[in-house]
């Protein structure tokens, strides 16, 4: 599964961010990095135990999902792809796979 332009300039902006502007909280300005991008909307917040935050977001146009991890304290981000635990879509895969459908008739479902 490819990922779309504007994921990829999601990307390039994060890794921008921890070149340019290393020692500031970058919670404040992770809206600035995803606005450009149309198709991706925020799914969960939580508190990594170590002074950080998880972000999770997934992007409608090319069903990726993303793990945004930001640090305050060292004014670092970091984005990752992210499997989530109950994706509709992934469990009704793994059923069929189970069942052996074709990978072809899987991804047309």
């Amino acid at each position: 599964m490819k990922i779309c332009e504007a994921c990829e300039q999601f990307k390039k902006r994060v890794k921008e961010w921890n070149y340019w502007s290393g020692a500031i909280d970058p919670l404040p300005y992770i809206d600035d990095m995803i606005r450009p991008h149309k198709h991706l909307i925020f799914e969960g917040r939580r508190s990594d135990g170590a002074a950080g935050y998880v972000l999770v977001f997934q992007c409608l146009k090319c069903a990726w999902w993303w793990k945004l991890s930001a640090w305050p304290v060292f004014g670092c981000l970091d984005v990752l792809p992210h499997l989530p635990k109950r994706h509709s879509s992934l469990y009704k895969r793994l059923l069929l796979a189970k069942e052996g459908v074709s990978n072809e008739r899987a991804t047309s479902i």
